[in-house]
């Protein structure tokens, strides 16, 4: 049981994390102007830290970290902003 509950907290994170990048992938896709961008949040009892990072002008590193006491889950991507 315990098992169970600890892979549904992880698919929970996952998903998180990954609505998350989805929405920001988005936002700098359509973005006319890219800045730096670090937040921490709460959510559903699990910390979120979304960290943007510009790398050139159209490009960008999007980091999402969604934890909780026992566990963490990272998601990483680059995104390139559409011309």
């Amino acid at each position: 049981m315990i098992l169970l509950r600890k892979n549904h907290d992880n698919r929970r994170m996952l998903y998180i994390a990954r609505e998350i990048i989805e929405d920001k992938r988005n936002y700098i896709k359509n973005s006319n102007d890219i800045e730096a961008y670090n937040n921490e949040n709460i959510i559903n009892n699990l910390k979120v830290r979304t960290l943007i990072t510009p790398i050139s002008n159209n490009c960008c590193s999007v980091k999402v970290k969604v934890s909780n006491n026992n566990n963490e889950v990272e998601l990483n991507t680059h995104v390139t902003k559409k011309k």
